[in-house]
């Protein structure tokens, strides 16, 4: 499977712009590094049929690392709010295995039901829940854990460790991994549903 990408030379410009206006949503003023995306990949099977979301994709940076290394057979659902950086997507990303979805993760199950799309292997996440109300991140949660396959996989990026006893409280969670050459450096959870 060809991917078209298409290079946007403002697409560092455009998520620092973005990251300025609505800094508590995106969290960073800097995409993720190749450093980061690949040391999240490590935690990915990819194999036949795969079927992973991704939740804040930015501008497309990790999203293209996945798509590169995704079978023909796979399918990525992109959920992304900022409509801005949903069009840039749309218009960067020409892949039939993406489906790009302008809404809130948190209602990620309800979207995934009306694609007739079963739950995901792999649950990918930069959307920095520690800039959340207690209310607001355990409803992302929730619905991650509602929308996540069985034996699936939950992975989060986030800076600081601050949110890391509220996703205790719903999986069961490691940190795997820790990316110093990120900007800011990132710690990855590893998180399951408990039994």
């Amino acid at each position: 499977m060809t991917t078209k990408f298409s290079k946007k030379p403002h697409a560092l410009g455009l998520f620092f712009r973005e990251g300025i206006k609505r800094f508590k949503v995106h969290g960073s003023l800097l995409p993720s590094s190749r450093y980061l995306s690949r040391k999240i990949l490590k935690q990915v099977e990819m194999r036949e049929g795969i079927f992973i979301v991704e939740l804040g994709a930015g501008t497309g940076a990790f999203t293209n690392m996945i798509l590169s290394g995704m079978p023909k057979t796979g399918k990525l659902v992109i959920f992304e709010i900022n409509p801005i950086l949903v069009k840039h997507l749309r218009d960067s990303i020409i892949d039939s295995r993406v489906i790009i979805i302008e809404a809130d993760a948190v209602d990620m199950a309800d979207h995934l039901r009306d694609f007739n799309l079963t739950k995901p292997d792999y649950i990918i996440s930069g959307i920095p829940i520690g800039n959340f109300s207690k209310s607001m991140r355990n409803l992302l949660l929730m619905a991650i854990r509602e929308s996540l396959s069985d034996t699936g996989l939950f992975i989060q990026f986030q800076y600081f460790l601050s949110s890391l006893i509220s996703v205790k409280k719903l999986f069961d969670t490691k940190i795997i991994g820790y990316e110093y050459r990120n900007l800011p450096p990132a710690f990855i959870y590893g998180c399951r549903k408990k039994v």
